[in-house]
């Protein structure tokens, strides 16, 4: 299995998927798009995040390590649509993983640190679930953002697991263009859970992507971030 990675503005961004047929639950408002400078230029480098804590986003390292001493240089825009968003916030701080990312992609994951909180009666952060659920799900789901066409997310219901490395989980998703740090998701019958984090796309086959789960550091910074 090759990955491959595609260079962007301000780092790779890396393909993802082909929206499929929706399921009956609603999508979270939680996932929003990391764009970088004051105005989007058609085309341009874009990324998906997901709020974890009031202000914080997850995401995928690559999508913000280039940007460490300048993080107010990336906005993050929670359910943007059609020129519209719950709430934007520029970035203030990055919390990467001490470990480093692997051959595989394994740790390219990253946390950006917002400005200000957004409050969570205006968009309800998403929960981290255990990535061991993933084996027991006979699909995931995945709300990212296009570079093609970045002004409102696309979702798709089908995600397959193919099989498992260390920290990646390997999907049956296709993937376009825009979309890294896109949430893995699943429903366990009351609410989304975030699964892993997308971060690259496969040329083998069956297996079309590669998402990776969340290092024990920064799910350590999650949870101290949503305790009361």
């Amino acid at each position: 299995m090759r990955c491959t990675l595609w260079s962007g503005q301000v780092g790779c961004f890396l393909l993802l998927f082909a929206a499929g047929q929706g399921n009956a639950q609603q999508a979270p408002l939680a996932v929003g798009r990391i764009s970088y400078g004051d105005t989007l230029v058609p085309g341009a480098a874009i990324c998906t995040g997901a709020l974890v804590a009031p202000d914080l986003v997850l995401t995928a390292r690559h999508c913000v390590e280039p940007a460490l001493t300048t993080p107010a240089t990336i906005r993050f825009a929670a359910n943007f649509s059609e020129g519209h968003s719950l709430a934007e916030r520029r970035g203030a701080e990055m919390i990467l993983p001490q470990a480093g990312v692997t051959e595989n992609r394994a740790n390219d994951v990253a946390l950006l640190r917002l400005e200000a909180p957004i409050a969570v009666d205006v968009v309800a952060t998403l929960p981290i679930a255990d990535p061991a659920l993933a084996q027991w799900l006979d699909g995931l789901s995945l709300i990212a953002y296009r570079r093609d066409a970045p002004d409102q997310p696309q979702r798709g219901d089908d995600c397959e697991l193919l099989t498992t490395l260390p920290g990646i989980l390997a999907l049956s998703c296709p993937v376009v263009s825009g979309n890294s740090g896109a949430p893995i998701l699943a429903w366990d019958g009351t609410e989304w859970q975030i699964v892993a984090v997308m971060v690259a796309a496969s040329s083998g086959r069956p297996v079309r992507s590669l998402a990776a789960t969340i290092p024990a550091d920064l799910l350590a910074w999650i949870t101290s971030a949503v305790q009361p």
